[in-house]
């Protein structure tokens, strides 16, 4: 076998049978590569003739490392045992049981490629006993019960949902909020149809222009110049149009929606001013970031004027924010 000399400790160490790797059977009680149990080396005999170690993963017998007589010391017979089973193989050396799957004996690490009895054999040379005792009689499981379980309980759940929906009626807080117009659907207004402008925004500071309330994302905000105004009650955000639109609808994203934190710091929108041509209203916003919308009955018109006439007070800065415009016309109106 091939053994190191540690200098430092003054033991040796083997190769691990299963896998080649150096190690102290004195001091390890499984190799740490391939977890073979390293006690049986311990009252094996070195025997420094032997060829070289097998590097870690080369195939290989055990008998590299055992021999046969290690094994004779308190040896049992299979008489002395109980049948093997089908999922058993007994090493032919040691008399070992391992798992059918096994390469390799778990116990003396002899191959046992080649040696699995066939499904035919098996029986054979342990046969069953021609009259088994009768064991007890097997529980009838439950377990299909549990799934059946669950799907009545959300089959109850999505029937309750359906008869609370269908029957609560309006919500008085929503009045404003309208079912799109007969005839068809909403479209937005794009982007580069739409020319934004406010009275009042931090200067020199792109994160916070009038331009991010119609770019569709709310992770981006306009806030006034509060710490130059005495109050925010008369700002107002103006919006033209690269020609007239037939305005059906007007949802705003209120605050700095970025984060709740955010969204607290500034102030934001109670109650707002709408002229679109003619028409006029005053829209009184919840103080949310879930969008809010109001429906527009002005015909066509070339620009919205959104004048600020009450907010939410913010904790900690004076500007008041909006993250969110968007106009909508009917679908297929050419605008």
């Amino acid at each position: 076998m091939w053994t190191v000399v540690d200098a430092s400790a003054g033991r040796q160490t083997v190769a691990c049978p299963d896998c080649g790797t150096p190690v102290r059977p004195d001091r390890e009680r499984l190799c740490p590569t391939c977890g073979y149990p390293l006690v049986l080396l311990r009252s094996a005999p070195v025997d420094s003739e032997a060829g070289p170690a097998r590097v870690p993963g080369e195939q290989g017998e055990a008998t590299d490392v055992f021999r046969t007589d290690l094994f004779a010391r308190g040896a049992t017979t299979v008489d002395d045992q109980p049948p093997l089973s089908l999922d058993e193989i007994e090493c032919p050396r040691c008399r070992e049981r391992n798992p059918l799957e096994r390469i390799r004996c778990q116990r003396c690490g002899l191959e046992l490629q080649g040696r699995r009895p066939t499904p035919v054999a098996a029986p054979l040379l342990r046969p069953e006993p021609l009259e088994p005792t009768p064991g007890p009689k097997p529980r009838r499981s439950n377990r299909w019960m549990i799934p059946v379980g669950w799907a009545l309980i959300i089959a109850a759940a999505l029937i309750a949902a359906a008869v609370f929906f269908a029957t609560r009626g309006p919500d008085p807080n929503q009045s404003q909020e309208q079912d799109p117009p007969a005839g068809g659907g909403l479209v937005r207004v794009a982007q580069q149809d739409i020319q934004a402008s406010a009275s009042s925004t931090l200067p020199n500071d792109p994160r916070f222009n009038v331009a991010n309330t119609v770019d569709g994302k709310n992770e981006t905000t306009w806030q006034s110049d509060g710490k130059r105004l005495r109050s925010n009650v008369g700002v107002t955000l103006t919006y033209r149009f690269a020609r007239e639109v037939p305005l059906a609808r007007i949802t705003v994203v209120n605050g700095d929606a970025r984060s709740e934190r955010d969204f607290t710091n500034n102030e934001r929108v109670r109650r707002m001013q709408v002229r679109a041509g003619s028409w006029v209203a005053s829209w009184e916003l919840k103080d949310t970031t879930d969008p809010q919308s109001i429906d527009v009955d002005a015909g066509s018109v070339s620009a919205v004027t959104l004048e600020v006439e009450a907010t939410y007070p913010g904790t900690t800065f004076k500007d008041v924010a909006v993250s969110e415009v968007i106009f909508e016309i009917p679908d297929g109106s050419g605008g």
